[in-house]
């Protein structure tokens, strides 16, 4: 009889996951207790946005204001305000945002890789594929953008930055960037999962539960959703031209 991986595996792998994501935050914290992995020269210029962001929820400010130009300082933020509301959430139970953009690595990271494994599963009926998969998700998916040279200097540089966050000091994963694509992923894979489900169960409520996740997205990425979009309206012309 065929061996299946377990929930139990599945979770255990994905704290494996969790912990390498975390890992250098341990590592730096443990030779300076005053690290901060909001400074510009440990993250990078999108994150210090987006920590401000969250400061802006936190402030009370349900719809963060502009945070690009002073000029503009009254005027709505353009990035969708979804991903900021859980941020601060996460920064209240951890007790500011510092902890929150560590503890979003561990687990952030762990679901990203649950949620891929489940909807791998769901499409490849394999779990050893989508185990495999998930993990090449979580490490390794930016190398499948494309580098357009073929020397070895070239190679070697599209392969280091696309393995590694590397504008400063902790070297984090990629998808060690909270915010943005850390809970826009999470929700969008979500998403994925939750229109499979209800279009084999065919029933209301679960296509109305798909329906508040896609609305969501609305609130949390642009290409989220406008990605769902198209698809959505892909999937209905496809089942139209099926029942004529």
């Amino acid at each position: 009889m065929k061996s299946e991986i377990t929930p139990k595996i599945v979770f255990m792998l994905a704290l494996i996951v969790g912990m390498l994501y975390l890992f250098p935050h341990l590592v730096y914290l443990n030779s300076n207790s005053q690290y901060n992995p909001l400074l510009l020269e440990v993250m990078g210029p999108d994150e210090a946005i987006y920590a401000a962001g969250v400061q802006e929820v936190l402030e009370g400010r349900f719809v963060p204001a502009d945070l690009t130009m002073h000029e503009h300082k009254q005027a709505p933020f353009f990035y969708a305000p979804f991903p900021f509301w859980v941020m601060a959430a996460l920064a209240k139970v951890t007790g500011g945002i510092r902890n929150a953009l560590i503890f979003s690595d561990l687990i952030f990271g762990m679901l990203a890789f649950i949620l891929f494994y489940y909807l791998s599963k769901l499409l490849l009926k394999n779990s050893y594929f989508s185990i495999i998969a998930s993990l090449v998700f979580v490490f390794f998916y930016r190398f499948f953008i494309p580098t357009f040279t073929l020397s070895l200097s070239g190679i070697g540089k599209h392969v280091v930055k696309n393995l590694f966050y590397t504008f400063g000091q902790p070297i984090h994963f990629w998808f060690a960037r909270f915010v943005q694509p850390q809970i826009s992923t999470a929700l969008f894979l979500s998403t994925l999962i939750l229109l499979y489900i209800s279009l084999h169960k065919n029933k209301w409520s679960y296509y109305f539960i798909t329906g508040i996740a896609f609305a969501l997205n609305v609130y949390s990425y642009f290409y989220s959703w406008t990605f769902l979009a198209v698809f959505l309206g892909s999937l209905f012309f496809f089942f139209l031209w099926q029942k004529d």
